[in-house]
């Protein structure tokens, strides 16, 4: 999602740059379509990518027995400990 985002951010910026361009004759119409359309086409894989985040995030309660619903989120995965393995574990029942 960081990353969707932040391709929309800078999409956005270009196609400002673009239109500034564009006003002053430096660009042709045609490139500042592509730069308007690429942004355009940013903006909405962000409604595609909040979707399947909500799905996973209530598959993911289900498993853990929970009612369906969002994930506490709060640190990020270099931050989380593998749980403890007890002495003698061979890995099946």
């Amino acid at each position: 999602m960081e990353i969707a985002r932040a391709t929309a951010k800078v999409a956005a910026i270009r196609t400002r740059s673009s239109r500034e361009r564009y006003a002053g004759g430096i660009i042709s119409l045609l490139e500042l379509s592509q730069n308007q359309s690429q942004y355009e086409e940013a903006l909405a894989t962000i409604p595609a990518i909040e979707k399947s985040i909500v799905q996973q995030e209530n598959g993911l309660s289900v498993l853990l027995g929970r009612n369906p619903g969002p994930i506490t989120r709060g640190r990020n995965i270099d931050q989380l400990l593998l749980p403890a393995i007890p002495a003698g574990y061979l890995g099946y029942s």
